[in-house]
């Protein structure tokens, strides 16, 4: 039957509850995790200062957040399907980290190396956090990736 058929296969997408997810898959969940935790209060940051506007981007407030809305949702996908070890999920999660890791880099390091920059000590760690999560997170999507493609498919239970 096809519902069966589907069923298992859902079933082997998904670890059972007594199997322990890859050290760079465990890795990759909590880092992207702290990418959240530190691009999106930061995006609303950019958002009060203007700060696309030095690009000619001017955005409204529903602009602005049906965008951050869209990257958490993207974030959040791609952490579900990490959980779930499925190579999408990995390779979300790298264009993410990049995107993320760059676009801090684009905007906001001639800012830093030009002098004062926000509120002082702490937009800079906000930003060096954003770019180290997100570097961290390019890396570890990289080796789950990479890991997922080493591992044998898990034999199929009937």
């Amino acid at each position: 039957m096809v519902i069966h058929r589907e069923v298992r296969t859902i079933s082997r997408m998904t670890p059972g509850a007594d199997e322990r997810l890859p050290r760079s898959v465990t890795w990759l969940l909590a880092l992207s995790i702290l990418s959240l935790l530190t691009t999106v209060p930061h995006a609303f940051e950019d958002f009060a200062a203007d700060e696309l506007a030095r690009f000619d981007l001017h955005l409204e407030v529903l602009q602005f957040g049906l965008g951050v809305a869209f990257l958490v949702a993207m974030q959040a996908a791609a952490i579900a399907l990490s959980a779930r070890r499925q190579p999408a999920g990995y390779l979300l999660s790298a264009a993410l980290g990049a995107f993320w890791f760059i676009g801090a880099g684009v905007l906001h390091v001639p800012q830093l190396l030009g002098g004062p920059f926000r509120a002082g000590l702490p937009s800079i760690a906000l930003i060096m956090a954003i770019m180290g999560a997100n570097l961290a997170v390019l890396a570890a999507a990289i080796a789950a990736f990479a890991g997922s493609r080493a591992v044998p498919p898990r034999p199929h239970r009937p």
